[in-house]
């Protein structure tokens, strides 16, 4: 009997990109911009304009979150939520977009100008922005956690949420949080922020 190697050559090749390990424990947090920051305490607020210049920023403490976006903003309690547990990322990253931008559009920006992040948390609770994002997350090697107020997702019967949307769509690389104060209460960053 012939051997293998004299009927046919095999070679193997993957090319696929590799994902850098140490981004695996790095998220990245997609907010609108305001257009000024509280960067004090709440007794004695004084505002500032907001720092457009960089897309994408990483950050270590809370305390440079809230200079840089705002004691009261949205950016500065998901951090907070991710950095609250025993376990925790050691940086965040905080992707910004603007408010004549998409969040599919402001995801494009931010992919395009860093790669050095696994999870993705926006924002946004809207159903529209959800999907939006989650159909660009699926196109690549990431994770996309999401948060919603919508009590029809824990409908089982319910055809119309985005849960069902998310789920009919296939998107395996979203997952998706209900809280009845998602807006504020921002659980999948808490969530994520644990499993890091």
């Amino acid at each position: 009997m012939a051997e293998l190697s004299n009927i046919v050559e095999v070679y193997i090749s993957r090319e696929t990109t590799q994902i850098d390990t140490a981004s695996f424990d790095k998220p990245l947090f997609l907010v609108e911009l305001p257009d000024t920051v509280n960067n004090t305490d709440p007794m004695n607020p004084v505002y500032t304009p907001a720092d457009v210049s960089q897309r994408v920023r990483a950050y270590t403490s809370l305390t440079s979150v809230g200079t840089d976006f705002g004691i009261d903003s949205a950016a500065y309690r998901m951090v907070a939520k991710a950095f609250s547990g025993d376990q925790r990322p050691s940086t965040v990253y905080i992707g910004a977009k603007n408010t004549v931008e998409t969040y599919a559009q402001g995801v494009q920006a931010v992919l395009a100008a860093s790669n050095e992040w696994y999870i993705l948390a926006i924002d946004s609770k809207s159903a529209t922005n959800i999907s939006a994002v989650a159909e660009i997350i699926q196109a690549t090697r990431k994770m996309f956690f999401a948060s919603t107020a919508d009590a029809a997702v824990i409908n089982p019967t319910s055809t119309t949420d985005v849960g069902y949307t998310l789920s009919n769509s296939n998107y395996d690389r979203t997952v998706l949080v209900y809280h009845p104060d998602a807006v504020t209460a921002h659980p999948e960053c808490a969530w994520l922020g644990s499993q890091i």
